[in-house]
């Protein structure tokens, strides 16, 4: 009997995204940030030149910062991996900070299937013109001010992806049919 392994998947988990703190001027070195999370929790940050500190939990952990100059000016700043030393934009919280790597997280389209992905694809489709994500009903209506070829390319994009789902879908059924009535699909002559 096969086991199944569950996976920690990266949205479980309280992440410290360098980018956000960036973009809201928080690695100014001196500052003494609290960051609230979306999941109750919150975290407090002392930023210094070379490195943040972090009390999360009651627990305080130092990481180091790094910045590299991208080729059009400017400073982009990094985490270092406490764990493997790695440059890494995101560290989140498993009991320490960890990369996504060290801490074994995936991402959820990781588990997916292709019929998942696929439909992931035409839901993505569908709200791009407005419409509900529901894939049992009609493709939606063209919005106002979205040009007809563009409309046209991504309805044409959602009726191959639709194809592709049925393809995947057809010799599930014929498997199906053939437990439910004893007969294969195709001798049915």
């Amino acid at each position: 009997m096969a086991r199944w392994r569950t996976v920690p998947y990266v949205g479980s988990y309280t992440p410290l995204d360098v980018y956000w703190l960036a973009r809201h001027g928080v690695l100014r070195p001196g500052r003494a940030v609290r960051v609230e999370y979306s999941n109750g929790k919150s975290a407090s940050l002392l930023v210094a030149e070379q490195r943040i500190t972090v009390i999360i939990d009651r627990r305080e952990e130092t990481i180091r910062l790094t910045r590299t100059v991208p080729g059009y000016g400017g400073k982009r700043c990094w985490f270092r991996c406490p764990l493997c030393n790695r440059r890494r934009a995101k560290l989140y919280f498993v009991g320490r900070f960890a990369c996504r790597d060290c801490a074994g997280l995936r991402y959820g389209s990781q588990s997916e299937t292709r019929r998942d992905r696929l439909a992931r694809k035409s839901k993505k489709i569908r709200a791009k013109v407005g419409g509900s994500d529901s894939l049992g009903a009609q493709f939606p209506p063209k919005p106002p001010g979205m040009w007809w070829r563009t409309y046209d390319r991504l309805q044409a994009q959602e009726a191959a992806i639709e194809r592709q789902r049925i393809a995947l879908f057809l010799p599930m059924l014929a498997r199906l049919h053939e437990r439910v009535t004893g007969r294969s699909i195709s001798s049915r002559r």
